[in-house]
C-alpha cells in the first residue's frame, strides 16, 4: 500500500462513495503500483444486489504543489474529451478543495489495461506505433472548449521553461551537448512558425498509456493538460522510441500522425530538442538509453538545419 500517510481513510472513501455509489454495500481499496507523482487507488465496490463496479480514487501529491489547479485541469480535460469517445478515463467526481477526499483530487471510472515496460519489451511498444499515432492525432483534433481554456497550461511556454533565466542551466551544461541544445532551442524558439493551438497532454510516454493487445484503452494523467503546438507531444513521443532503440518506429509514428491529421508537423526540431532537455533535468538517462538519446538529438539537429 505504500506510505500510510497517503492511504485514504475510511471516512474519506465513504464520503466519496456517498456521492458516486450511494448504494454501495462494501468496498476494497488497492494502491496502484508505480504511481510516484500522485496517490492513486482502485476501489472495488459491491452493491446490495451483488453487482460490482470499479472506480479510481486519485489525489495529487501536495509536495509537488498546485494541487487544486491540477484537479480542476484534469477533471475538465477528461470531461471535455470523454463524450468524443477518446481513449481517456471517464471523470465522475471533482473534489478540488479536498473537502471529501482529504486533499484535492478526482474520481474516475476504472479502465482495464496494462502499461508496457518499454525497456524489457521494446518490440511490444513499437508494435503499437500506429495506434498511438492515431490516438494522439484524435486528441489534437479535439476542439478546445473556451470555458476550460483558462484552466489549461500554456504548453508552448511550459515546454521551454529552461530558457527563462537566459543562461544555460547547470544540469544542461554538464552534459556534453547540453549547451548546444540550449542555444539551438533558443534560436528555433525565436523563429518558430505560428501554429493554431491544439489540446495537448504534455507528458505522453509509455507509463501513462494502458493497452490491451495493440489497442489503447486509456491515456491517463491529464494534470498537465495544455493548449499549444501539437508538435510538442509528437516530439516527446518520438524521443521514447529512440531511447529504446526503435528509431524506425519513431519515423513510422510521424508518418502515421501526419496522415491522420492531414498536416505536417511544423517546428518539430524545436520541440524534439526541447523534449531532449527533460531527461537531463531529472537525470533520467541510463547508460542503456544514452545511444538512442544521442541519435535523437543528432536527428533533431540535422532536421533543424542549424
Amino acid at each position: 500500500m505504500g506510505n500510510n500517510v497517503f492511504i485514504p481513510s475510511s471516512a474519506q472513501i465513504q464520503a466519496v462513495l456517498e456521492k458516486v455509489a450511494p448504494d454501495c454495500k462494501s468496498f476494497h481499496l488497492t494502491a496502484f503500483s508505480g504511481d510516484n507523482a500522485n496517490h492513486t487507488y482502485l476501489i472495488d465496490i459491491e452493491f446490495e444486489d451483488k453487482a460490482s463496479e470499479k472506480i479510481v480514487f486519485r489525489r495529487y501529491n501536495v509536495e509537488n504543489g498546485d494541487c487544486e489547479n491540477k484537479a480542476r485541469r484534469e477533471y475538465a480535460a477528461l470531461k471535455m474529451m470523454h463524450p468524443s469517445k477518446l481513449a481517456v478515463p471517464e471523470p465522475i467526481l471533482l473534489d478540488a478543495d479536498g473537502t471529501l477526499m482529504g486533499s484535492p483530487g478526482i474520481v474516475t471510472k476504472y479502465v482495464p489495461g496494462i502499461v508496457i515496460d518499454v525497456d524489457t519489451n521494446p518490440q511490444a511498444w513499437a508494435a503499437g506505433v500506429l495506434q498511438l499515432a492515431t490516438s494522439l492525432a484524435q486528441i489534437h483534433n479535439t476542439a478546445i472548449d473556451s470555458a476550460i481554456k483558462p484552466l489549461l497550461m500554456d504548453g508552448n511556454a511550459e515546454i521551454v521553461w529552461f530558457l527563462n533565466r537566459g543562461t544555460v542551466p547547470e544540469y544542461m551544461s554538464k552534459y556534453p551537448d547540453g549547451t548546444t541544445i540550449w542555444h539551438a532551442v533558443a534560436e528555433l524558439w525565436q523563429h518558430k512558425q505560428p501554429i493554431q493551438p491544439r489540446l495537448l497532454h504534455l507528458d505522453i510516454w509509455s507509463g501513462n498509456i494502458l493497452w490491451q493487445g495493440n489497442s489503447i484503452t486509456a491515456i491517463m494523467d491529464w494534470e498537465e493538460a495544455a493548449y499549444g503546438d501539437p508538435g510538442i507531444d509528437v516530439g516527446y513521443c518520438r524521443m521514447e522510441y529512440f531511447l529504446i532503440g526503435q528509431d524506425k518506429a519513431a519515423e513510422e509514428f510521424l508518418r502515421q500522425y501526419e496522415r491522420e491529421t492531414g498536416r505536417p508537423v511544423e517546428n518539430l526540431p524545436l520541440w524534439e530538442l526541447a523534449a531532449a532537455v527533460r531527461p537531463l533535468y531529472g537525470d533520467y538517462l541510463t547508460s542503456a538509453h544514452m545511444p538512442g538519446y544521442q541519435r535523437f538529438v543528432t536527428s533533431a539537429m540535422q532536421r533543424s538545419g542549424l
